[in-house]
């Protein structure tokens, strides 16, 4: 198996520490649209990245899980 070199509560924590601070309301427009470009540039890259990598066996029935469990979780709020 290989060894993960990467932390994914890590990378969540700075992803959100982008988002905090986009949402800052110490912010005008420019800085936090700015920094919403960063997040934009991050999703852009991840979404390239999954669309070059292969399909793998049970990976459509995990994201349709993946998509009835985020249902419910916002039906819960």
């Amino acid at each position: 198996m290989h060894r993960k070199t990467w932390n994914i509560a890590e990378i969540k924590r700075n992803i959100n520490q982008i988002a905090i601070e986009c949402k800052s309301p110490y912010n005008e427009g420019f800085t936090s649209f700015e920094i919403k470009k960063e997040l934009y540039l991050i999703k852009e890259h991840i979404d390239n990245i999954l669309s070059s990598c292969p399909t793998f066996a049970g990976e459509q029935d995990w994201l349709h899980e993946r998509e009835k469990e985020l249902i419910i979780k916002h039906l819960k709020q």
